[in-house]
Parts: C-alpha cells; sequence; structure tokens
C-alpha cells in the first residue's frame, strides 16, 4: 500500500468506529467495508464488519460475521477480539437450537403415516443441536478468555451467564448473575454519588444518566436470566428476591408482577399473589381469553381483595 492509501484506510478506520460508537451501523458497516477494500486485514475494520453484521441479529449476517471477527481476532489479540468471537458463536449457536426446535415441532404435528419423515426432520434437529453445543462450548471458552483479561466486564459476564443457561449449567449460570448484580450496584451507586455531588456539565450529567440506565437494563436483564431457570428449577422464593429487585428497579414490568404472582402462589403467599395478579390484570395488553389472565384470574378469586 502506498502511503496515501494507508492514510485513507485509517480514515475510514476512524469514521467507521466513530459511527459504531453512535449506533449508526448502516455507516460503521460502509465505512468498514471501503476500508477492507484497500487492506482486507486490517484488524480494527474487521472487528468493526463483524461487530455490525452481529447487531444485524439474522442467521445470515451473523454467519458472515466469523470471518471478519477471526481475522480481527488474529491481528489484535485482545479482549475485545476475544469477547466478540464468543459473542458470534453464542449467537450462532442460539440460531441452531432455533432452527432445531421448528424442525422437531414440525416433526410431532406430523401424521403417524409419515414416520420417514418424522425421523428425518428429528434426525436433521439432532443435527443442529449438536452442532449448536459445540458452538456454545467455543462461546463459553472464548467469554473466559475475555474475562480473565477483564473480570468484571458486564458484557462478557451476561453473555456467560446465558450460554450456562443454555448448557443448563444453572449453578453456574447462577453465580455468574450474582457476580454480575453486585458490580452492577457498585457501578449505579458510584454514579448516583456522582450526579449528587459533583458539579457536571449538562453533557456529562446526561452521559452519567444514560450510563445509569444502561447500568439498569443490564441488570434486569440478568435478573430476568436468573428468576427465569429458578422458576423453571421451582425455586420460588430465590426467583421471588430476583423478581422483588426488578420491580423496585423497573415497577412497570407488567410480566414480572404475573411472574412473580406464580411464585408467591406456589409459596402459599396467596393474598401477596392475588395482588400482584390484580396489579398484571389491571395493566396487560394480553385479552382475557389467554392463558395467563385465565390463571391471574383465578388466583385473585381465591381471596378476597
Amino acid at each position: 500500500m502506498s502511503q496515501q492509501e494507508e492514510n485513507l484506510c485509517e480514515d475510514y478506520a476512524l469514521r467507521a468506529a466513530q459511527y459504531y460508537e453512535n449506533e449508526d451501523f448502516v455507516r460503521a458497516e460502509q465505512q468498514a467495508r471501503r476500508g477492507l477494500a484497500l487492506d482486507s486485514d486490517h484488524g480494527i475494520l474487521n472487528l468493526i464488519l463483524g461487530r455490525t453484521l452481529l447487531k444485524k441479529r439474522n442467521l445470515s449476517s451473523v454467519a458472515a460475521s466469523r470471518g471478519p471477527l477471526e481475522k480481527a481476532h488474529q491481528a489484535i489479540d485482545n479482549h475485545r477480539t476475544t469477547y466478540s468471537l464468543g459473542e458470534f458463536h453464542l449467537r450462532y449457536g442460539e440460531f441452531l437450537r432455533g432452527e432445531a426446535g421448528i424442525l422437531r415441532s414440525t416433526s410431532d404435528g406430523l401424521p403417524p403415516e409419515e414416520n420417514f419423515e418424522q425421523a428425518d426432520l428429528y434426525r436433521r434437529a439432532k443435527r443442529l443441536e449438536d452442532k449448536a453445543s459445540e458452538h456454545l462450548g467455543s462461546a463459553l471458552g472464548f467469554m473466559n478468555q475475555a474475562l480473565a483479561d477483564q473480570p468484571d466486564w458486564i458484557y462478557a459476564l451476561q453473555h456467560k451467564a446465558s450460554i450456562l443457561a443454555h448448557q443448563k449449567k444453572h449453578k453456574k449460570a447462577l453465580a455468574t448473575i450474582d457476580h454480575l448484580c453486585v458490580i452492577l450496584a457498585k457501578s449505579r451507586k458510584h454514579k448516583n454519588e456522582r450526579l449528587v455531588l459533583q458539579e457536571l456539565s449538562v453533557a456529562e450529567e446526561n452521559r452519567l444518566r444514560r450510563d445509569l440506565f444502561t447500568d439498569i437494563e443490564w441488570e434486569l436483564a440478568g435478573r430476568g436470566l436468573a428468576s427465569t431457570i429458578l422458576m423453571n428449577l421451582k425455586s420460588w422464593e430465590l426467583a421471588d428476591a430476583h423478581l422483588t429487585k426488578m420491580l423496585s428497579l423497573a415497577p412497570n414490568m407488567v410480566t414480572e408482577y404475573y411472574n412473580r404472582g406464580l411464585c408467591r402462589h406456589y409459596m402459599g403467599r396467596v393474598q401477596e399473589a392475588a395482588a400482584d395478579m390484580k396489579t398484571f390484570v389491571g395493566r396487560t395488553n394480553l385479552a382475557m381469553s389467554t392463558a395467563e389472565v385465565d390463571r391471574a384470574l383465578t388466583i385473585m378469586a381465591k381471596v378476597r381483595l
């Protein structure tokens, strides 16, 4: 490359990074591709291209992200490229599991006389599930590598918890979520103290409030995953604790009133269960004929509110 081409390539990388930070992923991808036309092995440009493809969240784009992310990791072997490869394997594994679920559902709906086609669908589903398991194993390995360098990185911790949940390693998934929530609680405390005690510019205050909101979103996601795991394990009291914390952070999460109502119903706390179900029924957009609303009304009918 000539010096002019190198300078142009770095300009593309700078603009691509700026667009990506501003969540303008279409322009970030465009700039990355233009730069890669000059230098196909450029680490930053490959990383940005791979991450913009991951953001599209469809199977073909996620699959296409692997090449540039692997090139980025070869050029820049650090926690960010390691994490990004882990995210690729997680997303791709999730898509494969989804496709396998569709095949199994289709197979279950076939009449008995079509048992040959049913068996073929099951075999295809099993192959996809095995492949998904391989990708999830790779994803966990990359996330653990990233966390070895950055132990408190909330993005990697959240994804690690999701991977462990997919693998049904429930104890490890819950421990990861607990660690994540401790970090986020400390982060929120620090940000709130800065907002109260320090004189900040308008831009600084707005940025800090956005970051605070992001912390809350991550904690809600983590606790939501934990409550799902615990409810599936019928650990009602522990699930109730996560749901209660979620509702203290975001009181308008209508579905979580229903979930907490179920937990309290199974724990025998009928009055509290009925109160949660009353809130759920009063706020939900679901039709009265749905199973959730019907169950909520049944629980409410057991007590006089």
